[in-house]
């Protein structure tokens, strides 16, 4: 049976505030635990529940259980904000997305940023302080999403947007990068470190979702949300935070529905918009798939913000195919008010591009098929240095693997791999390639389309006729 306290005790827990019996209680044993509770809610000459009350033992017991329930969900008090030191790189996070970034996520951006990574981070800053749109074509693996959805937690913490859609090819790709800010929240130390009082809210609901429910401020509901497709930081006296929200969503998702009712019965509608690859492969090869997706974003997407209010939007993509969605975001004569920029691994081949295409290539396959790793391709790419690489340009110096020499090494490599995926993906610049395939005729497969129709009749229940005619100079070749 569980030993109850002495007078003393119960007295001085009594003594407590509720936020401070809150975290008592919660670093006790559980026996010691309930022996408190059961103690405080034992009657006493001293207590004034029974004595101006006169409620019997089972009532103020329920009183008990509520009040104890009730006080392990307050997470007061907020962390303390940062100071001295903490707060001069607290402020310069603020100010600077680059910053913020290369302080908060140490782990996430190791590498040196490039020149196209500087043009993606000031569309991206001027877009979420100013507003307006933006589109940029990113070569494939160049961190973009990345640096999206972390642009994300930015614009929100430092209080220059209040509800932020990240939108996605998918709804499982978008949940995906929701999934990615969840774990920033709940593990970054440095961010707590910057931003503890932003983040109290969520940090404290401990990736539950059931917790919001009941989650408290000194006494108040916070009205944090912790879902599967969005998140919302809650309301927290003296927090810049207060409502902001970030959600996720697919671009053929419920893009519409996207607006929060907060406590004080006002809407809060999407002030930001991110897209992040809003087109999937199988989709940028449908003319019909492409057009819909166009239509979405330009309509749907760009009108969530409401009416009489615009939409900030930054949107990064990489071209997979002639004409895809992406292409028609980013070609500034259809689509002026993107105002879109295309970066490309390679933004200028080296003067002797005879070197790469006929020797490199023979000596770097034929290291392959003997089972090797290329390392003596790239001996080869040292002592002929400056031949090769002389009148190049790529767009990111620091990305080669590990046994390659150089970053234009890294492209020739992926050309070589497969050159019509490296011209979309990598260069931004698909090829047309279908006026150099040959495609064989089969008779089979052409007597195979046919329907077997007898000429000059028409099937009974058809009720349409196609011809095609093609043509030509001194006849016409024709179809029906």
């Amino acid at each position: 049976m569980t030993e109850k306290l002495n007078p003393a005790e119960i007295d001085f827990l009594r003594s407590l505030s509720t936020s401070d019996l809150s975290v008592l209680l919660e670093k006790m044993p559980k026996d010691t635990q309930e022996a408190a509770l059961a103690s405080l809610m034992e009657g006493s000459s001293s207590n004034p529940l029974q004595e101006q009350m006169g409620v019997t033992r089972e009532a103020k017991k329920r009183e008990w259980d509520r009040r104890a329930r009730l006080s392990i969900q307050d997470i007061a008090p907020l962390p303390p904000p940062p100071t001295n030191k903490t707060a001069e790189l607290r402020a310069a996070c603020d100010e600077s997305l680059r910053v913020h970034l290369l302080t908060c996520y140490p782990n996430a951006f190791d590498m040196k940023f490039s020149s196209d990574h500087d043009r993606l981070l000031v569309g991206l800053e001027e877009t979420i302080r100013n507003g307006g749109l933006k589109a940029i074509g990113m070569p494939r693996g160049s961190g973009k999403t990345t640096i999206i959805v972390r642009s994300a937690l930015w614009a929100i913490l430092s209080g220059l947007r209040k509800f932020c859609v990240i939108i996605a090819a998918t709804d499982s790709f978008s949940t995906n990068l929701l999934n990615g800010i969840k774990t920033e929240v709940l593990s970054n130390d440095y961010l707590y470190t910057l931003y503890g009082p932003e983040i109290h809210a969520l940090r404290s609901l401990e990736g539950e979702s059931r917790r919001a429910a009941g989650q408290r401020f000194e006494g108040r509901r916070t009205h944090s949300r912790w879902l599967s497709g969005s998140i919302g930081f809650g309301f927290i006296p003296g927090v810049s935070t207060n409502g902001a929200s970030i959600a996720a969503v697919g671009l053929t998702g419920n893009i519409r529905g996207q607006q929060i009712t907060n406590p004080d019965g006002s809407v809060q509608r999407p002030d930001l918009v991110l897209g992040d690859d809003l087109q999937t492969k199988e989709s940028a090869e449908s003319p019909q798939q492409c057009e819909k997706r166009y239509e979405i974003l330009m309509g749907d997407v760009l009108g969530m913000a409401g009416a009489q209010k615009r939409i900030a939007g930054v949107f990064s993509s990489t071209i997979i195919a002639r004409g895809d969605m992406a292409a028609r975001m980013l070609d500034r004569k259809r689509t002026p008010v993107m105002r879109g920029e295309l970066c490309q691994m390679v933004r200028r081949w080296p003067d002797n591009t005879q070197i790469w295409e006929q020797e490199y290539r023979s000596m770097w396959e034929d290291e392959l098929r003997r089972e090797g790793d290329g390392s003596e391709a790239s001996e080869f790419v040292k002592e002929n240095f400056e031949e090769m690489h002389a009148g190049s340009e790529v767009g990111w110096e620091e990305r080669f693997d590990g046994n390659e020499v150089s970053a234009l090494q890294h492209a020739y490599n992926h050309k070589f791999r497969d050159e019509t995926s490296f011209w979309a993906e990598y260069q931004n610049q698909p090829k047309n390639l279908a006026s150099s395939i040959m495609y064989e005729l089969i008779p089979e497969d052409l007597m195979g389309r046919m329907n077997n129709v007898q000429r000059l009749k028409v099937p009974a229940g058809c009720e349409k006729i196609t011809t095609f005619i093609d043509v030509q100079n001194k006849l016409l070749f024709f179809m029906q």
